[in-house]
């Protein structure tokens, strides 16, 4: 019963980040917070359980703070670069190898970039949307989507990245707070690629530049 307690007890502390936030900033009263936890789901016996997972979120909590401080430290060393006017198309990826190849070699000779990526069954393009009728020229019988006019934020982050962990979810999660939505999103070693809305770009950058440099 105490261990089921306990699950149920850290289970209620996830499902409310109020009371979550509180804990971690050490701003609420374990006690009081077991009490109100065994009323509301009825364990009432198994209060000194209840306290003791809450003590020991609360423990964790600390570690967690010092993780981060750490992501803060590799996102404020980040540089920003910013494209606009980008473009994604979805393509169906069956039989379109050759047409890949022309779009590839087309994209080069004007000296744009161009990244694809390629899932199972289809494969996403991003580059100038100054090619958008070519792709829908080459592409028309397999073109699943095509949206011109996005911007593409690139994130340059110090190879401390590589070990630290939680850095891309605190800036996924920062964007979502924000209700700014990732259209597509890639990685390349120390570089994150995100691709938003031009609407959005304003309080993207607000967002990302207190902590960063561009």
């Amino acid at each position: 019963m105490n261990k089921n307690a306990s699950s149920l007890a850290r289970r209620y502390i996830l499902d409310h980040p109020s009371v979550r936030d509180c804990l971690d900033r050490g701003l609420i009263n374990t006690a009081a917070l077991a009490r109100e936890i065994c009323e509301q789901l009825g364990l009432t016996e198994s209060i000194d359980a209840v306290q003791a997972a809450c003590r020991r979120y609360q423990l964790k909590a600390r570690v967690r703070e010092a993780n981060e401080a750490r992501i803060g430290e590799v996102v404020s060393a980040a540089k920003i670069q910013i494209r606009t006017r980008v473009l994604v198309a979805t393509v169906d990826k069956a039989r379109n190898s050759e047409r890949f190849d022309e779009l590839l070699s087309k994209v080069r000779s004007k000296r744009e970039e161009i990244n694809l990526i390629d899932g199972q069954l289809t494969t996403t393009i991003i580059t100038s949307e100054y090619f958008a009728e070519f792709i829908r020229d080459k592409f028309r019988s397999s073109l699943i989507r095509l949206q011109p006019g996005l911007v593409q934020i690139s994130m340059l982050m110090p190879e401390e990245i590589e070990v630290v962990p939680g850095v891309v979810a605190h800036i996924y999660g920062l964007l979502a707070q924000h209700g700014i939505n990732l259209r597509e999103e890639m990685s390349c070693w120390t570089e994150l690629m995100l691709i938003i809305e031009q609407k959005d770009l304003d309080t993207a950058v607000r967002l990302l530049t207190p902590v960063s440099k561009l």
